[in-house]
């Protein structure tokens, strides 16, 4: 008998079952039920759309005048590194000024002209899809996890659901439409990120060793994490590591 087949008896052989690859995209929970998948997502889509449409033109409100609009250094005098720099730094919110969001915020003023509260919103809305959807992804992992134990019908029903309520969710409406809160969102956004990845690559591993990429990818981000000098970590105002 050829290596890797299974003998079933009565002289027949078979092949044992494929053992999935991190290749596998993370889309794959809802590989067999794409159609299904598709039109809840789409439905969810235009819901959230219409739930958010009025207060899309809505004004920049509280702390999105101290951080945005008058905030002389968001758009950047010249295009140049250390004006970019600037930008991304001019918010005095948290220890570490929030650089991302403030830069996406920079981006978006350079690309307008002039920062507008509507364009504002309709970006956070975007990225408040992108954080439902990840929680759609994230609750499929758990539910493809051998121990969750579920049928297919819970498989696919679940994720929906739970990305149908984290998007609808009437909390997150002052986060949407309170501009400077994509500085939340974008906190949001790399957490479910993580944990995403984290579980598709840790349910894989529970299967099969993990490739020589995987590890040298692992490595790498570690090496280049603690190679960030103590003194650039402790740059940022008011910030100790003790």
């Amino acid at each position: 008998m050829s290596p890797g087949l299974y003998r079933l008896g009565a002289g027949k052989t078979t092949r044992p079952p494929e053992i999935d690859s991190s290749s596998r995209v993370l889309m794959q929970p809802f590989r067999n039920s794409g159609s299904t998948v598709t039109i809840a997502a789409a439905a969810l889509a235009v819901t959230l759309l219409l739930v958010y449409l009025k207060g899309l033109s809505g004004p920049f409100i509280f702390d999105d005048f101290a951080n945005l609009a008058d905030n002389p250094r968001l758009v950047p005098a010249e295009n140049t590194p250390l004006d970019w720099r600037s930008s991304a730094l001019s918010s005095e919110s948290g220890p570490l000024r929030r650089a991302l969001p403030m830069l996406s915020f920079a981006l978006q003023a350079a690309l307008e002209g002039e920062l507008t509260a509507p364009v504002s919103k309709v970006i956070n809305l975007i990225v408040h899809a992108l954080c439902t959807l990840l929680v759609g992804l994230l609750a499929a992992q758990l539910a493809r996890a051998p121990l969750a134990r579920l049928n297919e019908r819970q498989q696919l029903w679940i994720p929906l659901l739970a990305a149908a309520v984290w998007g609808l969710n009437p909390l997150h409406v002052s986060t949407v439409l309170y501009a400077v809160q994509r500085m939340a969102q974008f906190s949001t956004l790399f957490v479910l990120l993580g944990l995403v990845v984290f579980l598709h690559y840790r349910n894989i591993w529970a299967r099969e060793r993990p490739s020589s990429a995987q590890i040298f990818a692992f490595l790498s981000w570690l090496f280049s994490v603690a190679c960030i000098p103590r003194k650039t970590l402790c740059s940022c105002r008011g910030w100790r590591p003790w």
